[in-house]
């Protein structure tokens, strides 16, 4: 009874933002109302959108004192950000992406709210009247190649992994104990979630790119708000294997990569 007890306490006492974030994801597959649509095809839009909007803001800002057009570090996060939203929705196109529940009305709206923070940086880059140093795109575009590569490739791993598995239990049966519950080699032997690693550092590029303080600021609550939910929830669903899945936290980092 205590323990029941404590679990009402707990779930009453839940942060706020977290039911936010439980009902922006929340699965409305059942209603069937216009909006009621994937919220993978809000965030695609917006992600698709984002070389157009980099350009836009480039050419808005393009004289005098801004001279964006002639700015490297704008070019160079046209570069980075720009073919991020292009691959990223096209990874949910190749049918390897996330967030196919059906969302909301006003999920859908509050995942337009957020993903308006991610142009942020283009904005402070192309309206900053004092150039920020040249040098910042050495770091910018490293990061961004790195988490390009872990983001992705994590992915892909672990949708083959899905098809394979699949495929397996399709063809022995449900009960073949030939392929593994849990994705746990090459990348995901490291992470438990390699795959938002390397979108930190995706995001961290663009952070470094835009020299200011803000976007930083506001990632990093994403991290902590969104991300963080996301994560955990993932943990407790796969908490369902037991034993393996006790195993596989003890040789697993829950977000770093454990590289030793």
């Amino acid at each position: 009874v205590g323990a029941r007890n404590m679990s009402n306490v707990k779930a009453q006492t839940a942060n706020p933002l977290d039911k936010v974030v439980d009902f922006v994801f929340e699965d409305n597959s059942k209603s069937h109302n216009w909006y009621n649509f994937p919220i993978s095809w809000t965030v695609d839009t917006f992600k698709g959108l984002t070389p157009f909007v980099i350009l836009g803001m480039m050419f808005w800002f393009r004289g005098a004192p801004h001279n964006s057009l002639s700015n490297p570090i704008a070019w160079a996060y046209f570069g980075t950000h720009g073919s991020y939203g292009l691959l990223w929705a096209s990874k949910n196109y190749l049918s390897f992406g996330d967030f196919h529940q059906i969302g909301s009305l006003v999920a859908h709206v509050l995942t337009m709210l957020l993903l308006i923070i991610y142009w942020i940086p283009i904005y402070l880059i192309c309206s900053r009247t004092t150039p920020a140093p040249v040098w910042i795109i050495g770091p910018g575009v490293f990061l961004y190649g790195c988490g390009v590569f872990w983001h992705f490739v994590a992915d892909m791993q672990k949708t083959m992994f899905i098809e394979f598995r699949t495929k397996i239990r399709k063809e022995l049966g449900e009960d073949s104990k030939v392929a593994d519950n849990l994705l746990k080699s090459k990348l995901w032997k490291h992470s438990r979630n390699p795959n938002y690693f390397g979108e930190m550092c995706i995001y961290g590029s663009f952070c470094v790119l835009s020299y200011h303080w803000l976007p930083f600021l506001l990632f990093g609550a994403i991290m902590v708000i969104m991300w963080r939910k996301l994560m955990e929830k993932k943990d407790k669903s796969l908490s369902r294997f037991g034993k393996e899945f006790e195993e596989y936290k003890k040789t697993s980092a829950f977000f770093l990569p454990r590289l030793y």
